[in-house]
């Protein structure tokens, strides 16, 4: 590492001596050179802020207290997962396991295992059909296992999966290229053993499946049994059977055991085992981020301490709850499992550097947990503030934007800077540009610690590294958490008592103010954890363990007081302030008693009014603030009202108030100029309320000086509430040099605040003069939404400048289909409380909704329960989950709350809906919640005119016009009725677009019509003919009787129908063709002689020669004797072609492995005779190689040993729709004649994935 540093010093130098000015004599250049190189050979590698610990007194803290590093904490890492096998993850500081458990809590890796099966001379077939031997030395006193398997791909991490690919497919390329070269040579052979026909076919396969290729990696089959003491797993890693050379697991926590798939992806794995061995889950790591957080936090090299985490002597329990289904997306199901766990393990803190935009601040079944796990089990939950920034209320859930979560910004310092990022020039200590901003919707700082953001820390082995930099208040949050393990520690070695409540209140109290950052990015300020231990110690009050809370009910019970639209500062604003304290569970009712605290209020900005001071008691305490912006001078203006102890001041808040107000800049037009100048890190606010009419603004940013490229980003941002705050928000980033210009033109709502926030990039070195010019426009539609008229009326759309001269022209379109179903099924059940529930005794209920859909052709759709999307954290249910299963089982597509488009084959499918509860009733309440599949359609052009009446008439259409300031003009909007619906349409369904009101329109207008106009066929009642002929009757009554009967079951009643319609002697080949059909049937296989026969029968009842010579002619039947002999002709067709058939396929059925096996053919040469035989009888009917009997040709070709002759059939008949298992099956079997062996194992690995459930059932 120092020689690189050296040599990226001399490479630096030797660049600017290449460029040095000319005039300098080369004895000069030598001697400067000379000085430059020895400095650099004077310079030390210096990797203290690779893992940032001096910023926040993490090295001071260790060096007065080095046992205090984390020693008897445990961190639960709720996050990708933690490799227990990564550098620096292995053993704590003194010696101890440093991962205890890991569990996959999101199910993702689950293996479902089969019914208990007995050994055969020490071995099992597995489930993928290899031969498993077993380990002799394994102890299984009841001989009994359990078998399942794993697709690899399934379980790896994705960039592994991709590395594996290409890997593997070098090596697979290489075979297949010297198979090719193969196949040609034997092109040239004289004699060759096969016909070049079939050689030149199996070259055309390989090419094509070559071209087709998708390696579906390995399949692992797995093995589980209970050795008498706990239940053990093994895997077989290496697919090769040989289950003695694999490592035997058990659940991870007992003995801390791992195990790897292969030197080919070093990724290794874990297990845990459910339900009496029932459930297998494999447990991965689905990316690197949750082993680099878990580095940040502790990791610990005894051999390079300056390399270790903030705490190396922690422990950690890793709970997976990235679902690789949902790639790597948290689920609600993972986060509950994995609260249980930390219950159950005692963890001391949480990290969870995870989180999603929220809709709703603080509210939400999963934030009802947090804040359980938080106040009932004492557990001290960090988790990222988010990476969403700069605007402002952009901070995530839950880390900014729930009380009991404390979320953390993302700092970066001047040694990160230099030592992370190589910067050539120093820069202050600054916030990350994208960091997350608070307040929170409600009031709320967001932000509750600043920690620094960046660091190069250990990721799993498969990544091929050691180590990685990664940033982002991900890292941010795991860094502020090994701080806080680090005072754990100390705490606990000392016997002290501490609550999440009063750690909170010491590191906000003594944390750093960073002066470079806004307090709306840094909180409080920088985590100084020496500082706050101390404060810790000297903890003055019970009120600093106890949680307040601060609520403002006459705002919706807001933590703090956001003032953001502009009417709202038009007066002052009063809010009554209700602060009360919040008792643990298990505390004394005489301490409740006795809890009063005097408080003194306080607040230093003068626009701010409050009194000073309060009473706080038990039953909480209320107070008046009022906060005049109406003086306020445009921008953004933050204040804080704080609550101290009166007798002890010096220990800082007991509760804060937020005050943050963004006043607008007045507009006198529709346009806003200014001017910036700007340097690294430089954030300028400028807050604007969109004129009435405002439908766009356009932004031009224009670089008028500067050094070289500048980067710089423009985050735009309207909130709206009820609305998370990605709803009305754009962000572009730029590159400029001087005199570039960017121009970006997005779309706004009227008389809501406005910030564009213009930012320099931390990293981007240099300075500039910037203008920035905002101009509002757009014209006013009458609607805001366009809902055509079912009934196929012509709608009036008024259109309106407001604020400048417009053009107008209109365009529109339906694009896409929407349809709603309701649930075919709905089941609830109790889970077990061995993965499920919560540590307090609560069950959770699942309730399974299953929904049924078909597609007519291959096309994109998406599926979303809207009234739970996009609701996460702020859901009312515990998860919300969604697997699309195609006619095979086979899980297609995973979905959640965050609908995205997949593309699905035609065929039926089934939607299973999975939603959780710790509450079935609450459950019960969606059992009929609608699911709606969209999928795009062939654009369903709209049509405008200047008139009701030329809508009516269709005649001259009209989209265009100019607008002056306050013209108003009336459009009429209209769906053509000569447009068609889409196939498989309903009465109900809606199709959705938009019109765009002009060229290059941002903010076009949401337009649907639903769908009412579909008429459903009904058949005409007939009345029934009088009974004339009696006989006639009987033997249509006979034959529809007979061909509801089950050959194997009712054979005396065949008989008996069959003799009575021989009596009537009218049945004649009817009956023929009913019994053929009645013993061909799909169990055929316990027949075929049979079915040979009544074939025989069919076919000799039909006068062939008279039958080829009537269609060896072109026939236009005219007279009812015509159309009565054509008709007569064609069904004896229809009944011959259908007899040569189901005997050929009969024969073909002799040579089955399965009918081998019971009746062995005891003559083949005549079998052969009469396959052929009757092949060519049916070739001259029909097209053997069509869709409807390609089977039987390939049969045939495969027979002859043509099998690249047989693949290529049946490849042209295979390529669309759904897996078919019958096809892959055949196809497989004839790579395994071709002696194409790994051909042969793709297909069949692709047959476990395609066809989960085995073969279909008959």
């Amino acid at each position: 590492m120092a020689r690189f540093a050296i040599l990226t010093v001399l490479a630096a130098i030797l660049f600017l001596s290449h460029h040095h000015p000319s005039g300098l004599a080369d004895e000069t250049k030598q001697i400067a050179k000379k000085k430059e190189l020895k400095k650099s050979s004077e310079l030390s590698y210096q990797s203290e802020a690779l893992l940032p610990k001096t910023e926040t007194g993490a090295v001071r803290f260790l060096k007065a207290n080095p046992k205090f590093d984390g020693r008897g904490v445990i961190v639960a890492i709720f996050d990708t997962g933690v490799d227990p096998g990564a550098a620096g993850l292995r053993v704590t500081s003194d010696g101890k396991p440093k991962v205890i458990d890991i569990i996959d809590a999101t199910g993702s890796g689950d293996v479902a295992m089969s019914d208990e099966v007995e050994a055969e001379d020490g071995k099992l077939t597995g489930q993928t059909g290899r031969t498993l031997s077993l380990n002799e030395k394994w102890k299984n006193p009841s001989g009994k296992y359990r078998l399942g398997l794993k697709a690899g791909f399934d379980l790896f991490p994705a960039p592994l999966v991709s590395r594996l690919k290409k890997e593997r497919l070098k090596k697979w390329n290489q075979a297949q290229r010297k198979r090719e070269a193969d196949l040609l040579s034997q092109l040239d052979e004289k004699n060759p053993s096969i016909t070049k026909k079939e050689i030149q076919a199996r070259i055309d396969v390989l090419r094509s499946a070559q071209k087709d290729f998708e390696d579906p990696g390995p399949i692992f089959d797995c093995v589980t049994f209970h050795d008498g003491k706990n239940w053990q797993a093994v895997v077989d890693t290496d697919e090769d059977g040989d289950l003695a050379d694999e490592e035997l697991l058990t659940d991870y926590k007992v003995n801390q055991k791992f195990a790897n798939f292969g030197e080919a992806s070093k990724l290794n794995f874990s297990v845990n085992l459910y339900e009496n061995g029932k459930v297998l889950s494999i447990v991965t790591t689905t990316g690197s981020h949750g082993t680099h957080v878990a580095g940040i936090v502790g990791a610990n090299y005894p051999e390079n301490p300056q390399r270790n985490g903030l705490a190396p002597g922690v422990q950690f329990i890793s709970v997976s709850i990235g679902d690789s289904r949902l790639g790597g997306m948290e689920t609600g199901t993972a986060l509950i499992r994995g609260l249980k766990r930390v219950a159950e393990m005692k963890c001391d803190l949480i990290n969870m550097s995870f989180g999603e935009q929220a809709a709703v601040p603080n509210q939400g079944r999963l934030i009802e947990e947090f804040n359980k796990i938080v106040r009932d089990k004492g557990v001290i939950f960090v988790s990222s503030a988010g990476n969403s920034g700069p605007a402002l209320t952009t901070v995530g859930s839950p880390g900014g934007t729930s009380s009991a979560v404390i979320g953390v910004g993302a700092y970066v310092s001047p040694e990160m800077a230099k030592q992370e990022y190589s910067l050539h020039e120093a820069v202050p200590g600054l916030p990350y540009t994208w960091t997350s901003r608070g307040p929170t919707a409600d009031g709320d700082w967001g932000v509750d610690l600043f920690a620094p953001g960046g660091a190069i820390a250990p990721v799993p082995a498969y990544t091929l590294q050691p180590s990685q930099r990664m940033n982002g208040t991900s890292m941010a949050s795991p860094n502020a958490c090994g701080n806080i393990a680090l005072m754990l520690s100390g705490l606990k070695q000392e016997g002290r008592e501490y609550t999440p409540f009063s750690i909170q209140r010491s590191l906000q109290a003594t944390a750093a103010k960073v002066e470079t950052v806004d307090k709306l990015a840094q909180g409080p300020g920088l985590v100084q954890i020496d500082k706050a231990y101390a404060h810790q110690l000297g903890q003055a009050s019970a009120a600093e363990a106890i949680e307040i809370d601060v609520e403002i009910s006459s705002r919706s019970n807001a933590r703090g007081i956001y003032i953001r639209e502009e009417f709202e500062m038009k007066q002052s604003v009063g809010a009554a302030v209700q602060v009360k304290p919040r008792f643990h569970d298990s505390e004394l009712n005489d301490n409740i008693l006795e809890f009063e605290i005097p408080i003194t209020l306080s607040v230093e900005a003068d626009w701010v009014s409050v009194g000073s001071q309060l009473l706080l008691t038990n039953g909480g305490a209320s107070f008046g603030v009022i906060v005049d912006a109406t003086g306020l001078k445009p921008g953004l203006h933050t204040a804080e009202v704080v609550g101290v102890h009166a007798e002890h001041p010096e220990r800082g808040p007991l509760f804060r108030v937020p005050i943050v107000v963004t006043k607008p800049e007045k507009l006198s037009s529709n346009q806003f100029k200014k001017k910036i100048k700007s340097k690294a890190g430089t954030l300028v606010r400028t807050f604007l309320t969109p004129p009435i009419g405002s439908r766009y603004v356009e932004l031009k940013l224009t670089r008028k000086s500067g050094n070289g490229s500048g980067y710089f980003y423009l985050h735009n941002l309207q909130l709206v509430p009820g609305q998370s705050f990605e709803t009305h928000e754009t962000k572009s980033t730029t590159s400029l040099s001087p005199g570039e210009v960017f121009v970006k033109r997005i779309p706004v709502l009227s008389e809501r605040t406005l910030e564009v926030c213009l930012a320099q990039y931390w990293s981007s070195l240099g300075e500039s003069d910037l203008e920035l010019e905002v101009s509002f426009g757009g014209i006013e539609p009458s609607l805001d939404m366009i809902t055509l008229p079912s009934r196929g009326d012509a709608l009036p759309l008024d259109l309106t400048a407001r604020l400048q001269f417009e053009r107008a022209k209109l365009s529109g379109s339906l694009t896409r289909w929407q349809r709603q179903l309701t649930p075919v099924k709905s089941e609830i059940e109790l889970l077990s409380d061995e993965r499920d529930g919560l540590w307090d005794d609560q069950r959770t209920w699942k309730m399974v909704l299953d929904y049924k859909f078909e597609l007519a052709s291959k096309t994109k759709i998406q599926l979303s329960i809207p009234l739970l999307t996009p609701l996460l954290y702020s859901s009312p249910v515990d998860a919300h989950f969604i697997q699309v299963l195609d006619k095979n089982q086979r899980p297609v597509h995973t979905d959640d709350m965050f609908p995205a488009d997949f593309s699905a084959e035609s065929g039926e499918y089934l939607v299973r809906v999975e939603l959780r509860h710790l509450d079935r009733k609450a459950l019960k309440k969606y059992e009929q919640i609608p699911l709606v599949i969209e999928q795009p359609v062939g654009r369903v052009g709209l049509r405008f005119f200047e008139s009701r009446l030329d809508a009516i008439q269709n005649t001259k259409p009209r989209s265009s016009t100019e607008l002056t300031v306050g013209e108003q003009v009336r459009f009429w909007v209209t769906l053509p009725l000569s447009q068609s619906l889409p196939k498989g349409a309903s009465n109900g369904d809606v199709l959705v677009g938009n019109v765009s009101l002009s060229d290059d329109d941002p903010n076009p207008i949401p337009v649907r019509h639903v769908i009412s106009s579909v008429t459903t066929k009904t058949k005409a009642e007939t009345k029934a003919a009088p009974v004339t002929n009696l006989v006639n009757a009987e033997q249509k009554f006979l034959l529809e009787t007979l061909r509801r009967l089950d050959w194997s079951k009712h054979q005396p009643q065949i008989e008996e129908i069959s003799d009575r319609l021989k009596e009537l002697g009218k049945a004649d080949r009817q009956l023929l063709v009913a019994r053929l059909h009645l013993a061909d049937s799909l169990d055929r296989k316990e027949r075929l002689d049979v079915v040979v026969e009544l074939a025989d029968e069919v076919i000799d009842s039909v006068k062939t020669n008279k039958l080829a010579r009537y269609f060896g002619r072109k026939h236009s039947p005219k007279t009812a004797e015509e159309k009565r002999l054509h008709q007569e002709m064609e069904a004896a067709k229809r009944d011959l072609i259908d007899a040569l058939y189901r005997k050929e396929r009969a024969l073909a059925y002799h040579e089955l492995p399965d009918v081998l096996a019971k009746h062995p053919i005891k003559d083949q040469e005549k079998l052969d005779r009469a396959f052929e035989k009757n092949f060519r009888e049916l070739s001259s009917w029909v097209d053997t190689t069509s869709k409807e009997y390609f089977l039987l040709h390939s049969r045939r070709d495969r027979r002859e040993g043509n099998y690249g002759q047989a693949i290529q059939l049946l490849n042209k008949h295979s390529g669309s729709g759904q897996p078919v298992y019958l096809y892959h099956k055949k196809r497989r079997d004839l790579y395994e004649l071709l002696d194409w062996k790994d051909w042969q194992q793709a297909e069949q690995n692709w047959m476990l994935r395609y066809f989960p459930e085995g073969p279909p059932k008959p």
